[in-house]
């Protein structure tokens, strides 16, 4: 998560939510050589909020969500107007599990 102060005194933030025990999976399938597919979706809530930390406002957004399995790796906010939404840097890995093999990108 990254929170900062915005020039107008209030908070802007991002948050990654991650479900599940991917690494588990991801480690299990790569030693059976393959399997089926599971999706791990990973959301990205950016807020604004006031000074004291109440929310004011959100939007939710589904990393990649072509890939079933996405791991995060790191982001950060790059900049954020005071009327717009922001610019994240974003750092992911795809992972593609198919019978015969698991492929990371």
């Amino acid at each position: 998560m990254e929170i900062r102060a915005s020039s107008k005194g209030d908070m802007i933030g991002v948050a990654a939510v991650e479900w599940g025990d991917r690494e588990a999976y991801i480690e299990r399938v790569r030693r059976a050589g393959g399997g089926p597919s599971r999706p791990f979706a990973t959301r990205l809530v950016v807020f604004r909020g006031t000074g004291e930390g109440q929310v004011l406002t959100s939007k939710t957004v589904t990393l990649d969500p072509g890939d079933p399995i996405t791991q995060l790796r790191d982001f950060a906010i790059e900049r954020w107007g005071d009327l717009q939404w922001p610019v994240l840097r974003v750092m992911y890995r795809s992972v593609i599990v198919v019978p015969a093999s698991v492929v990371t990108m």
